[in-house]
């Protein structure tokens, strides 16, 4: 591998947040955006950055967790009644199933049931607005007549 010139190494951009030295200006954009995202700029730590994202989801888990209803208990009771019946229904001498199987349906559960919850609140949002404006525009029908 050919040595680089020393004006080589001096038009290298390095990151502020950890030291890496990129090529391009564009190289050291890119870097930026997606190894430091926004919140965690500004920590060059690794084990803080970890810790920040740590806190971010225990946060989040705790306020899903204490708005969970029976509904919910009783869909993620469903949820490991589903992978009993996926183990034995798909299980035989050729597939063998273990606990990373498990591991990746639980997330992929997950994310489906927060999705769809998501999804609801916001299609009970606009479903009462829109009852909103029809009773408006309801009640302006009535007044003229």
């Amino acid at each position: 591998m050919p040595k680089l010139s020393q004006q080589t190494l001096e038009k290298r951009f390095h990151c502020p947040y950890c030291s890496v030295t990129l090529r391009t200006r564009q190289g050291l954009s890119g870097h930026i955006q997606f190894r430091h995202p926004r919140g965690t700029t500004g920590t060059g730590n690794k084990n803080l950055r970890d810790a920040i994202a740590k806190i971010t989801v225990s946060r989040r888990l705790a306020s899903e967790s204490t708005a969970l209803s029976d509904a919910e208990f009783q869909e993620m009771a469903e949820i490991w009644a589903d992978w009993r019946f996926i183990k034995v229904f798909m299980g035989d001498e050729n597939i063998k199933f273990n606990n990373a199987d498990y591991k990746t349906y639980l997330l992929v559960a997950a994310a489906l049931m927060y999705g769809n919850q998501r999804l609801m609140k916001k299609l009970n949002k606009d479903l009462s607005s829109a009852i909103t404006q029809l009773r408006e525009i309801s009640s302006k029908m009535a007044t003229k007549s």
